[in-house]
């Protein structure tokens, strides 16, 4: 499936019911975003056109990733599009239940934009995906890649 519509998010999980409940909460954030899923890292990569010759014109403006999927680990997806020159400047938000040091290191010495740790409830589940969204599709960030870690839907931001 090509990624068509203007601001488009990338959501790579591997979970259903995650998967669900994500769509829910980027339709209420009313951003104008709409979402294409990959339901692993391998499938992730083929619709960024990673390991294509072809040209790819309708790249998200964000990839929502997790972190422990089948076939490409979201640790490999963020090192595969940093090495990528069509996609070495989209934002990678690994958005996870793991709290892991290893793995927030892991993900930042790869590349990624932002570690976000799934909430078990509902309403802050919804929440953090809205803020999540709504911070990584501002217009104004004109190609810019702050680095930032979310805890919970207060984040601390490091320019780097």
């Amino acid at each position: 499936m090509p990624l068509v519509a203007q601001k488009t998010i990338l959501l790579i999980e591997d979970s259903a019911d995650d998967e669900q409940l994500t769509i829910r909460a980027i339709t209420k954030s009313q951003l104008g975003v709409s979402a294409v899923v990959a339901h692993d890292g391998e499938e992730g990569l083929t619709l960024l056109g990673v390991e294509s010759k072809e040209p790819c014109h309708n790249m998200p403006v964000a990839v929502l990733c997790d972190l422990k999927l089948p076939k490409v680990s979201g640790t490999e997806v963020v090192k595969r599009m940093r090495q990528n020159k069509r996609t070495e400047n989209i934002p990678v938000i690994i958005f996870t239940s793991s709290s892991e040091s290893n793995d927030v290191n892991a993900c930042y010495e790869n590349g990624a934009s932002s570690f976000v740790k799934k909430p078990i409830g509902y309403q802050e589940y919804i929440d953090t995906v809205k803020a999540v969204i709504h911070y990584w599709t501002k217009d104004e960030r004109n190609g810019e890649r702050p680095f930032c870690i979310f805890e919970n839907i207060e984040h601390k931001r490091f320019d780097g």
